[in-house]
């Protein structure tokens, strides 16, 4: 998973790459501490290669955190070609990530 410190990097990666997570959370808080094991085993899964997964911290990246309109962590959204196509707040289980991946990405 690539963390992501500031806008310029979080556009190049949309700019290079056709599909990818971003993952918004901080090291306080305890959902976001349990999200990050699920997805950074996630990223390295075979049927995953092709996405890209990001994690962005609210605390050490205001301004992308405005720009996105994030108002709750951990807030998770999947983009597809530069432009998000699912967003989801909370908590999620591995099967419904996937399922997400499979739906968005056609896998």
């Amino acid at each position: 998973m690539i963390e992501i410190n500031n806008k310029i990097e979080l556009n190049s990666i949309i700019q290079n790459n056709e599909n990818i997570l971003v993952f918004f959370g901080a090291n306080w808080c305890g959902p976001c501490k349990m999200m990050l094991p699920l997805l950074d085993g996630l990223s390295k899964e075979e049927d995953n290669k092709h996405i890209v997964l990001c994690k962005v911290n609210v605390d050490t990246n205001a301004e992308l955190t405005m720009e996105y309109g994030i108002t709750s962590i951990p807030h998770m959204f999947l983009m597809k070609h530069g432009k998000k196509v699912h967003d989801f707040k909370g908590a999620q289980s591995k099967q419904k990530i996937i399922d997400m991946f499979k739906t968005h990405f056609s896998l």
